[in-house]
């Protein structure tokens, strides 16, 4: 007889980090883009893993997210490539 044991997992609800309000703390999960937009991600900081709080986010402009005690511009199309989960 042959038992199937079922294994249940959380699953993680993502957005991209220009969809999440002021205030928010998420954790970068992914970067999508090309090469440059990844370097530029990257020299900020903004790489999978790392912990960012939405300082603004008023939707019509750059984001300010705040990260490891400093505060940074993201623009909205770069914003668009990072996904984050809410933590």
């Amino acid at each position: 007889m042959l038992h199937i044991i079922a294994t249940i997992v959380p699953v993680m609800e993502t957005f991209y980090l220009n969809q999440m309000r002021r205030s928010a703390e998420v954790r970068v999960v992914a970067i999508s883009g090309g090469r440059m937009a990844r370097k530029k991600l990257m020299d900020l900081g903004i790489v999978p893993g790392e912990r960012l709080k939405v300082a603004q986010n008023d939707g019509s402009g750059p984001l300010i997210v705040e990260h490891h005690g400093s505060r940074v511009v993201v623009g909205t199309g770069l914003a668009g490539k990072v996904r984050v989960a809410e933590i």
